[in-house]
């Protein structure tokens, strides 16, 4: 055997068969509580994961058995009984204060009690001595220990602190083993089944952080439920724990059982139980049938353990109740049901009525979460150096307050130390000790709030942590981060506006192709690696992590895949309202040039192909002469920049499809073939462009990237919000004084970015209608929701809408807004490849119904038709463009449908003198056509 592997490892690969062997008590108990003595004074209980009381130990088995006692019980056990003040007393008080408790003492199975308690006295005089500066004497220590009174006295105290008991206490621990193995022949399911008390929920009752009435009225409850049923009386066994996901909800159902089977008030000192878990939504079958079997089986299983067993408590924890609450469970003196819930409004009425009590679990308080952070910062023991309570206090309290208010439940809270010391190790590669000031200001950073740290003293290791985050806003100055207001020397595109050449001289006096070859150098992990820390999303509207899709094309073993593969830059740009890709092209085409050979390096790509849109004819001459000069330049194909690394770009037109912004589409026009997308997977980064690995990104995801290269992952990251990372450029139209294209931080609010780029909005800003934020395809906002929204992914995603293209369309007052969209919806249906019918067909009936409604021939039942009729093209369709048609529509209905109403209405009293307008139909010069059926008609004179 390997006498490398743990003691506990061992034990639990060992086949045990009952036979009788004689061990001293504490050896013994050693060996039946699983090689690990776990002592917690709170709970007085040791936990035991060996199956049975005796065991038959081969001489291997005698050779290699190690068992850990917790040293601190024994010192606690000692001090106990020693005389207040004793020499040996002084000592253990000593080495508490100087931490200098070992952790374990390892014995062997012919070790006695004496033997291990004679270690005690050997390590105080060692301790002694190490340490002579004490005014401790140690001459009559020794003979203390060796008294034999003493040790009787030690010997009994140490059994009750270890809750060491006689034979009915270790039958109980048969008795449940038996039924876990009982349990698991019974159901061959989805239980999680074990004993308690358990090692894994040491503590776990005082460390749930949730108001201590709460706790207290849950504990009771169960008391009352448990103490009741024993008399005879019957309150029920059955609660819900009711509350958003991530409140703790489950956790403390598991640290509540732990508590009830240690004991408490009115309970025995411990309790055998058994504690089963399952996941509702876990049990479900595709099969006809299926579920509703294995369901009963389950909760059958329940409770014949709970009728076979009397003696024994059974606690049981349904998680995801909603899914299956409609069986009912017979009641029994001995089992605890508690059952979690996300949404308590959907579950049948009876079974809510049958429950002893419902509790609702709210989001967390500043406190809770306050208590939450420093519970889990102790567990990762960082040293707090020269820092104060009161920065740690304060400082906790700003980064709680911050939760708070963004709705962090106790679950994402705690995972924030560990994610915060594991950034520290990987980014900073700090060999020395971590400092708990590290951790908190590394918290703070994952949101992006480290300027709210504003009175927070500055520490040289804190330096580095923050190192390259200052170019925003300056942290003491302003508390609350405002997102906006990008700095010149943050701006990316330099030349939007046209102030420079776009020729290579012009670009590299902008900064253009310094040190590409480094870059080069460097390799594709550690570009992919730069991209993936600033956090960048594709531009061109899906938003899907930049570094992430790069790396697709290099799984392990990519190299013995010999032969070409391809970055494809989609520059058709042919959404409505967007021209931020064309800018681009005209005023900085060296961006884009430098950024396909960085982005084809990460990807280890043998060429790009720039497909831009046939219409943008300049532009083509443009990017043309830039590649020309790029190639003359040696800064592209044969051993590009010097760096020994070739690469191609070729520029291809297309023929002004719309669909062909689809990746896949486009790589089919590419190929000679009708722009119409593929079927997924496979995905292009393993069959894409000519059978070969491809990766499709948008001009302004491509031409950023060598910026962020240049300046660090952690610059770009610095700016907008979490998830929203950056800086974005803006194409802003419609009823605004100056419409222009922009750059700004990600996460500016859309009424700051109007007033400070565009002059504010024709009329004022109380005469704003609607906002577009992201181009045709996404649903419009009312000013109401203008008034406050960001201009990010995660923001707009959250009031209905998205930021798509970012081509901001703003409407006044003055807009008909049912036109707006019916122009939207002739644009989809002329750009529609017709390959799938729901897009095909969708397209045609939303073209012709926003036709009614623009003029008002429709009736108001037609509304939630329309609406009806999006919802079956969305997601129904092999690519997008079906979700694009849909989304207008559906936004138009959500936030002006009484503007739809109202022109309806005015319709029909306008041209009431020619009858009902007909359900679905038109009405044919003026007049109702004989044979249709009349739907809700419309009196005359009204």
């Amino acid at each position: 055997m390997d006498s490398t592997r743990t003691s506990s490892e061992t034990f639990a690969q060992m086949n045990f068969q009952k036979e009788t062997t004689e061990f001293s008590p504490s050896v013994l108990a050693a060996i039946v509580h699983g090689c690990v003595i776990k002592v917690v004074p709170t709970y007085r209980y040791i936990e035991s994961t060996a199956t049975h009381r005796s065991l038959s130990l081969t001489t291997e088995v005698d050779q290699i058995l190690k068992s850990k006692f917790v040293v601190s019980t024994l010192f606690a056990t000692t001090q106990k009984i020693l005389t207040p003040n004793s020499p040996a007393s002084k000592l253990i008080d000593e080495m508490r204060k100087k931490r200098a408790l070992p952790d374990v003492i390892s014995i062997d199975a012919s070790t006695n009690f004496q033997f291990i308690f004679y270690s005690i006295p050997s390590m105080l005089e060692n301790f002694y001595v190490a340490n002579s500066n004490l005014s401790v004497s140690v001459d009559d220590m020794t003979q203390q220990f060796e008294d034999a009174s003493f040790i009787e006295a030690a010997q009994a105290e140490f059994t009750r602190n270890t809750l060491i008991e006689k034979e009915p206490s270790l039958r109980a621990f048969d008795e449940v083993n038996g039924m876990i193995d009982e349990i698991k022949l019974m159901t061959n399911t989805g239980f999680k089944v074990c004993k308690l008390p358990h090692e894994d929920l040491l503590n776990s009752w005082e460390n749930i952080v949730l108001g201590t009435r709460m706790k207290r009225s849950i504990l009771q409850c169960c008391k009352t439920i448990i103490n009741s049923n024993k008399v005879g009386l019957e309150p029920g066994n059955f609660l819900i724990f009711e509350g958003m996901p991530g409140t703790g909800k489950t956790s403390l159902a598991k640290a509540l059982f732990q508590k009830l089977a240690v004991g408490g008030q009115k309970l025995e000192t411990h309790v055998p139980a058994i504690f089963l878990e399952f996941a509702a939504g876990e049990i479900f079958s595709r099969y006809f049938g299926e579920s509703p079997k294995k369901l009963s089986s389950l909760l059958s299983s329940v409770e014949e353990l709970s009728l076979h067993h009397p003696s024994s408590l059974v606690f049981l924890l349904i998680d995801e109740l909603e899914t299956i609450a409609t069986y009912r469970l017979k009641r029994f003196s001995n089992l605890v049901i508690i059952a979690t819930t996300n949404i308590i409004s959907i579950i049948d009425s009876a079974v809510v009525d049958r429950t002893v009590r419902v509790f609702k679990f709210n989001s967390p308080s500043v406190t809770e979460i306050e208590q939450v952070l420093k519970m889990c910062l102790n567990r990762v023991k960082l040293d707090k150096g020269d820092l104060t309570e009161s920065e740690f206090s304060s400082s906790l309290q700003q980064i709680a307050s911050y939760c708070h208010q963004n709705g962090f439940s106790c679950r994402r809270v705690s995972k924030l130390p560990s994610t915060a010391v594991g950034n520290l190790l990987e980014e900073c590669n700090m060999t020395g000790p971590l400092y708990i000031y590290d951790a908190i200001i590394e918290i703070a950073k994952l949101y992006h709030t480290e300027n709210m740290l504003r009175n927070f003293k500055i520490r040289p290791r804190q330096l580095v942590s923050i190192r390259g985050l200052a170019t925003t806003a300056d942290p003491a100055a302003n508390p609350n981060r405002h997102h906006g207001g990008l700095k010149d020397q943050d701006r990316i595109f330099q030349n939007l506006y046209g102030n420079y050449g776009h020729d290579l001289k012009s670009a590299q006096k902008m900064g253009d192709w310094y040190k590409t070859k480094e870059i080069i150098l460097k390799g594709d992990k550690w570009i992919i690696d730069e991209m993936k820390k600033s956090g960048l999303r594709g531009r061109g509207g899906a938003g899907f992590p930049s570094g992430l899709k790069w790396s697709f094309m290099n799984p392990p073993g990519w190299e013995k895949n010999p032969g070409p593969r391809y970055l494809v830059v989609n520059a058709d740009e042919g959404e409505p309202g967007t021209c931020k890709d064309r800018e681009i092209i005209r005023k900085d085409p060296h961006k884009l040039v430098e950024g396909c050979l960085l982005a084809g390096r990460a990807m280890n790509a043998t060429a790009a192909y720039i497909y831009i849109r046939g219409e943008f004819y300049n532009e083509t001459v443009i990017l043309q002469n830039a590649i020309n000069e790029a190639y003359k330049a040696g800064l592209i194909g044969k051993n590009a920049c010097g760096s020994g690394y070739d690469f191609d770009i070729y520029v291809h037109r297309g023929m002004g499809a719309y669909v062909c912004g689809e990746e896949t589409a486009l790589i089919e026009s590419i190929e000679g073939k009708a722009g119409k997308p593929r079927l997924k997977p496979p995905f292009p980064a393993g069959v894409g462009l000519f059978g070969r690995p491809t990766t499709v990104a948008n001009v302004e995801t491509v031409s950023v990237a060598p910026t962020i290269l240049r300046r660090g992952g952690e610059w770009f990251d610095a700016l907008g919000r979490e998830r929203n990372s950056g800086t974005k450029l803006f194409c802003i139209s419609g009823h605004v004084n100056e419409p222009c294209t922009v750059e700004e931080e990600m996460s500016i609010p859309l009424k700051e970015l109007l007033e400070k780029h565009c002059g504010g909005i024709k009329g004022g800003w109380d005469n704003l209608l609607g906002v577009v934020p992201g181009g045709s395809s996404v649903p419009i906002m009312p000013k109401e929701t203008c008034d406050t929204v960001l201009m990010d992914y995660d923001a707009l995603r959250d009031v209905g809408s998205g930021l798509g293209t970012a081509a901001v369309i703003v409407m006044n007052k003055q807009t008909d807004v049912i036109r707006a969209i019916q122009r939207f919806a002739h644009f989809y249906k002329h750009e529609s490849c017709g390959q799938c019918t729901p897009c095909r067909e969708g397209t045609t009936w939303l073209q012709r119904m926003m036709d009614r409604f623009q003029t008002g021939q429709a009736t108001e039942r037609e509304i939630d038709m329309i609406f009806e009729l999006t919802k079956e093209i969305e997601g129904h369709t092999i690519c997008a463009l079906g979700d694009a048609a849909a989304w207008p529509v559906q936004g138009l209905i959500k936030s002006f449908r009484p503007v739809m109403v109202d022109r309806i209405n005015e319709y029909q009293k306008k041209h009431a003198d020619l009858g009902p307008v007909q359900y679905g139909g038109w009405v044919d010069g003026g007049k109702v056509k004989d044979g249709v059926v009349v739907d809700n008609p419309i009196p005359h004179g009204h």
